[in-house]
């Protein structure tokens, strides 16, 4: 039990320390450029549909590679077969409410069409 906290605990600290060091030059860069985030938004809502495509694409490559993570994750986790099963059977069902919170969310379709 104590080596399963003493595991949790260090994967923590290294996941934090990873964000920190990605976080720490934005907030530097933002101390002596303050005008470049004005910019961003500016730069974000002029690129949105490249980012969209992205988005997307990253849907697709998910359901197109679903089955090999599937595995992967069912032979670290020595899942049985009828888990197994379940979890490659719900590879359309995920893949759609992907799009649907894509939709939803992330393009604010409700505000759009109503």
């Amino acid at each position: 039990m104590i080596k399963l906290i003493k595991q949790s605990l260090l994967k923590f600290l290294k996941i934090s320390c990873f964000m920190i060091l990605l976080i720490c030059p934005l907030v530097i860069l933002e101390s002596f450029y303050p005008k470049i985030f004005l910019n961003t938004h500016e730069f974000l809502k002029e690129n949105s549909l490249f980012f969209i495509g992205i988005r997307f694409s990253l849907i697709f490559i998910l359901m197109l590679t679903w089955k090999s993570w599937v595995y992967k994750i069912a032979n670290k986790y020595q899942w049985s077969g009828d888990k197994r099963r379940f979890w490659i059977s719900q590879q359309f069902r995920v893949t759609g409410w992907l799009i649907v919170f894509e939709l939803l969310i992330c393009e604010n379709m409700p505000s759009i069409l109503f």
